[in-house]
C-alpha cells in the first residue's frame, strides 16, 4: 500500500473514529452530511442514492515559502480526502515540496521545487536536523522525486533546486494539462 493510501486511510480513521474497509474497484470515498463523517460506498449499488459531488476544488501555488512540516501534513490530508487538484506553477520552496504526495498534483512550465532536510532553531543561532523527520519527510514523495533528490545530494543541510522545463526531462511529476 503506498503512501497517498494510507494517508488516506489514516485520515478517514481519524474523521469516522473506525477504522475502513477499502476496497478500490467499486468504492469510492464521499463525505456524508447526515452522519457528518466521510464513508465508503460502493458505487455500483448506492450511485443513486448518493449526492452528485462538488466541482473538483483547484489550488495554484505561484510562491509558497514552505513552513511548520504539522501545518503541511493537515493540509495534505484535506486535500487528499477531497480530491483538490494541486497546481505548482512557481516557487515551491521546503514543506511546500510535500505536496508533491498527494494524488492529483502537477507541475507547470514555471514551477520550481527547493529542497532541503526539516529542521528547526537549536537556541543558540544554529538549526538542528531530526533524521527521523527528514526520513518521513523523504518518504513522503513518488519514487522519482526521491530518485532526483538522492542523486542531487539528499536531503541536506544546503538547498538543492529543481527549476524550470528540467522537470519535464526528469519526468518527477504530471505536467498540468491547460
Amino acid at each position: 500500500m503506498d503512501f497517498r493510501t494510507k494517508l488516506i486511510i489514516a485520515v478517514g480513521v481519524i474523521l469516522t473514529g473506525s477504522a475502513l474497509a477499502h476496497d478500490a474497484r467499486s468504492d469510492s470515498l464521499y463525505f456524508d452530511q447526515l452522519k457528518g463523517r466521510y464513508t465508503y460506498v460502493n458505487m455500483e449499488t448506492e450511485k443513486d442514492k448518493v449526492a452528485k459531488p462538488f466541482p473538483k476544488k483547484v489550488v495554484r501555488i505561484t510562491y509558497d515559502g514552505g513552513g511548520n512540516m504539522n501545518q503541511y501534513y493537515r493540509t495534505i490530508a484535506v486535500w487528499a480526502i477531497d480530491g483538490t487538484q494541486v497546481r505548482i506553477a512557481g516557487s515551491c520552496w521546503s514543506a511546500c515540496t510535500m505536496y508533491l504526495a498527494l494524488p492529483d498534483v502537477c507541475l507547470e512550465e514555471t514551477a520550481s521545487l527547493h529542497f532541503h532536510a526539516p529542521r528547526r532553531p537549536n537556541g543558540s543561532g544554529g538549526d538542528h536536523f531530526n533524521p527521523r523527520v527528514t526520513n518521513k519527510m523523504f518518504n513522503m514523495y513518488p519514487q522519482k522525486i526521491k530518485n532526483w533528490i538522492q542523486n542531487n545530494g539528499g536531503l541536506g543541510r544546503d538547498w538543492i533546486h529543481f527549476m524550470g522545463p528540467k522537470h519535464i526531462l526528469v519526468n518527477a511529476a504530471p505536467i498540468c494539462a491547460d
